[in-house]
Protein backbone atom coordinates (compact mmCIF):
# COMPACT_ATOMS: atom_id res chain seq x y z
CA UNK A 1 0.00 0.00 0.00
CA UNK A 2 1.93 3.15 -1.12
CA UNK A 3 0.43 6.36 1.51
CA UNK A 4 0.01 9.39 -0.54
CA UNK A 5 1.32 12.48 1.70
CA UNK A 6 -2.35 12.31 3.11
CA UNK A 7 -1.97 9.26 4.35
CA UNK A 8 0.84 9.40 6.08
CA UNK A 9 -0.59 13.08 7.81
CA UNK A 10 -3.26 10.49 9.08
CA UNK A 11 -0.24 7.66 10.15
CA UNK A 12 2.03 10.41 11.78
CA UNK A 13 -0.63 11.37 14.14
CA UNK A 14 -1.11 8.26 15.44
CA UNK A 15 2.62 8.39 16.01
CA UNK A 16 3.91 11.85 17.08
CA UNK A 17 2.01 14.67 15.43
CA UNK A 18 4.97 17.51 16.87
CA UNK A 19 7.96 15.38 15.55
CA UNK A 20 8.63 17.51 12.76
CA UNK A 21 11.93 15.03 12.07
CA UNK A 22 10.10 12.28 11.94
CA UNK A 23 7.30 14.10 9.74
CA UNK A 24 10.03 14.85 7.56
CA UNK A 25 11.60 11.30 7.23
CA UNK A 26 8.35 9.33 6.51
CA UNK A 27 7.28 12.65 4.13
CA UNK A 28 10.56 11.48 2.23
CA UNK A 29 9.61 7.71 2.03
CA UNK A 30 6.02 8.20 0.38
CA UNK A 31 7.98 7.89 -2.78
CA UNK A 32 10.35 5.03 -1.76
CA UNK A 33 8.21 2.54 -0.14
CA UNK A 34 5.15 0.20 -0.63
CA UNK A 35 3.51 -1.49 2.25
CA UNK A 36 1.70 -4.57 0.86
CA UNK A 37 -1.68 -5.34 2.17
CA UNK A 38 -1.17 -3.53 5.38
CA UNK A 39 0.95 -5.73 6.18
CA UNK A 40 4.45 -3.77 6.62
CA UNK A 41 6.36 -6.35 4.30
CA UNK A 42 8.26 -4.06 1.91
CA UNK A 43 7.55 -4.30 -1.94
CA UNK A 44 11.41 -4.68 -3.49
CA UNK A 45 10.13 -3.19 -6.76
CA UNK A 46 9.34 0.39 -5.47
CA UNK A 47 12.74 1.01 -3.42
CA UNK A 48 15.06 2.82 -4.85
CA UNK A 49 17.95 1.94 -3.13
CA UNK A 50 19.51 1.26 0.00
CA UNK A 51 19.27 3.81 1.98
CA UNK A 52 15.83 4.38 1.60
CA UNK A 53 15.17 0.76 3.21
CA UNK A 54 17.85 1.89 6.15
CA UNK A 55 15.16 5.08 6.71
CA UNK A 56 12.11 2.76 6.80
CA UNK A 57 14.28 0.25 8.91
CA UNK A 58 14.99 3.04 11.42
CA UNK A 59 11.73 3.80 11.59
CA UNK A 60 10.35 0.07 12.44
CA UNK A 61 13.14 -0.30 14.99
CA UNK A 62 12.08 2.85 16.75
CA UNK A 63 8.19 1.88 16.85
CA UNK A 64 8.66 -1.54 15.87
CA UNK A 65 7.03 -3.44 13.17
CA UNK A 66 3.66 -4.59 15.38
CA UNK A 67 2.87 -0.54 16.08
CA UNK A 68 3.36 0.62 12.34
CA UNK A 69 1.09 -1.80 11.05
CA UNK A 70 -1.76 -0.57 13.91
CA UNK A 71 -1.04 2.89 13.43
CA UNK A 72 -1.73 1.83 8.82
CA UNK A 73 -4.15 -0.02 10.04
CA UNK A 74 -6.28 2.93 11.66
CA UNK A 75 -5.77 4.73 8.82
CA UNK A 76 -6.32 2.35 6.46
CA UNK A 77 -10.22 3.54 5.78
CA UNK A 78 -8.71 6.64 3.96
CA UNK A 79 -6.62 4.74 1.50
CA UNK A 80 -7.49 5.36 -2.43
CA UNK A 81 -6.17 3.11 -5.11
CA UNK A 82 -3.13 5.13 -7.01
CA UNK A 83 -1.68 4.05 -9.98
CA UNK A 84 2.13 3.23 -9.04
CA UNK A 85 3.68 2.21 -12.19
CA UNK A 86 3.19 0.88 -15.37
CA UNK A 87 5.79 -0.43 -17.60
CA UNK A 88 5.44 -1.87 -21.59
CA UNK A 89 6.35 -4.91 -23.41
CA UNK A 90 9.31 -4.65 -25.55
CA UNK A 91 6.53 -6.39 -28.63
CA UNK A 92 4.45 -3.56 -27.68
CA UNK A 93 1.52 -6.35 -26.78
CA UNK A 94 0.59 -5.28 -23.54
CA UNK A 95 0.92 -2.92 -21.03
CA UNK A 96 1.71 -3.64 -17.27
CA UNK A 97 -0.15 -1.69 -13.93
CA UNK A 98 1.23 -1.63 -10.58
CA UNK A 99 -1.36 -0.33 -8.27
CA UNK A 100 -0.91 0.77 -4.62
CA UNK A 101 -3.42 -2.30 -3.25
CA UNK A 102 -5.94 -4.65 -4.81
CA UNK A 103 -8.91 -3.34 -6.89
CA UNK A 104 -12.32 -4.24 -8.26
CA UNK A 105 -15.14 -2.83 -10.04
CA UNK A 106 -17.33 -2.14 -7.77
CA UNK A 107 -17.56 -0.32 -4.30
CA UNK A 108 -18.72 -3.90 -2.52
CA UNK A 109 -15.55 -5.60 -4.02
CA UNK A 110 -17.13 -8.28 -5.36
CA UNK A 111 -16.86 -8.14 -9.02
CA UNK A 112 -12.78 -7.49 -10.81
CA UNK A 113 -11.80 -4.66 -12.37
CA UNK A 114 -12.52 -4.31 -16.03
CA UNK A 115 -11.83 -2.84 -19.14
CA UNK A 116 -14.53 -0.64 -19.28
CA UNK A 117 -13.77 0.75 -15.86
CA UNK A 118 -10.55 2.49 -17.72
CA UNK A 119 -9.57 4.95 -20.03
CA UNK A 120 -7.06 3.82 -22.35
CA UNK A 121 -5.79 6.25 -25.01
CA UNK A 122 -3.54 5.25 -28.09
CA UNK A 123 -1.83 8.30 -29.43
CA UNK A 124 -0.62 7.35 -33.23
CA UNK A 125 1.12 11.45 -33.30
CA UNK A 126 0.76 10.94 -37.20
CA UNK A 127 1.97 7.18 -37.62
CA UNK A 128 0.22 4.85 -39.29
CA UNK A 129 -0.47 2.19 -36.04
CA UNK A 130 -3.91 0.81 -35.52
CA UNK A 131 -5.26 -1.40 -33.07
CA UNK A 132 -6.91 -3.83 -34.29
CA UNK A 133 -10.67 -3.91 -33.41
CA UNK A 134 -11.54 -6.10 -30.55
CA UNK A 135 -8.31 -6.89 -28.77
CA UNK A 136 -7.35 -4.80 -26.12
CA UNK A 137 -7.87 -6.83 -23.10
CA UNK A 138 -7.37 -6.71 -19.46
CA UNK A 139 -5.75 -9.76 -17.69
CA UNK A 140 -3.55 -10.91 -14.63
CA UNK A 141 0.00 -10.58 -15.63
CA UNK A 142 0.05 -14.21 -16.24
CA UNK A 143 -2.54 -13.94 -18.69
CA UNK A 144 -5.21 -15.09 -16.56
CA UNK A 145 -8.79 -13.71 -15.81
CA UNK A 146 -8.90 -11.62 -12.72
CA UNK A 147 -10.82 -12.31 -9.95
CA UNK A 148 -11.13 -9.38 -7.86
CA UNK A 149 -7.84 -7.65 -5.45
CA UNK A 150 -5.38 -7.82 -7.80
CA UNK A 151 -2.62 -4.89 -7.43
CA UNK A 152 -1.00 -5.99 -10.90
CA UNK A 153 -3.34 -5.95 -13.87
CA UNK A 154 -2.32 -6.31 -17.77
CA UNK A 155 -3.62 -4.57 -20.69
CA UNK A 156 -3.11 -6.60 -23.48
CA UNK A 157 -3.71 -5.47 -27.03
CA UNK A 158 -2.76 -5.75 -31.20
CA UNK A 159 -1.05 -3.50 -32.70
CA UNK A 160 -1.18 -3.28 -36.67
CA UNK A 161 1.67 -1.41 -38.64
CA UNK A 162 4.88 -0.31 -37.59
CA UNK A 163 5.90 1.83 -34.99
CA UNK A 164 8.33 4.39 -35.11
CA UNK A 165 8.84 6.20 -31.74
CA UNK A 166 5.94 8.26 -31.67
CA UNK A 167 3.78 6.62 -30.75
CA UNK A 168 2.10 6.22 -26.73
CA UNK A 169 -0.12 4.82 -24.97
CA UNK A 170 -2.18 6.78 -21.63
CA UNK A 171 -4.26 4.75 -19.06
CA UNK A 172 -6.79 6.12 -16.60
CA UNK A 173 -9.64 5.70 -14.19
CA UNK A 174 -12.76 6.23 -14.65
CA UNK A 175 -14.26 8.38 -12.45
CA UNK A 176 -16.27 6.12 -9.19
CA UNK A 177 -15.16 3.08 -11.37
CA UNK A 178 -12.31 1.36 -9.73
CA UNK A 179 -12.03 1.02 -6.01
CA UNK A 180 -10.35 -0.78 -3.31
CA UNK A 181 -11.11 -3.41 -0.66
CA UNK A 182 -12.65 -0.85 1.65
CA UNK A 183 -14.93 0.75 -1.30
CA UNK A 184 -13.08 3.73 -1.75
CA UNK A 185 -12.52 5.41 -5.27
CA UNK A 186 -9.45 5.94 -7.12
CA UNK A 187 -9.34 9.29 -8.20
CA UNK A 188 -9.86 10.48 -12.14
CA UNK A 189 -6.49 12.15 -12.05
CA UNK A 190 -4.33 9.06 -11.78
CA UNK A 191 -3.41 7.94 -14.49
CA UNK A 192 -0.31 5.66 -16.32
CA UNK A 193 1.38 8.80 -18.18
CA UNK A 194 2.19 8.62 -21.93
CA UNK A 195 3.78 5.41 -21.93
CA UNK A 196 5.98 5.75 -25.31
CA UNK A 197 6.17 2.50 -27.27
CA UNK A 198 8.82 0.67 -28.51
CA UNK A 199 10.61 0.92 -32.19
CA UNK A 200 10.25 -2.10 -34.13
Amino acid sequence: MALTDDQFDALLTRIDENNLALKAVVKTLNKMFNVLEYTGLLNSKLFNGIAQKAQYDALVAQYGQAQINTWIAEVQTTFKPIIVDALVAFDNSYIDIFLSEGVYGDVSASTPIAKNNLEYFFNKNGSLINVTPGSVTLTKRDGSSLVGGEHEIRLNFVLTGTVIGVENVEIRFKENEVFNGVGNAGEINQTTGRIFLYVQ
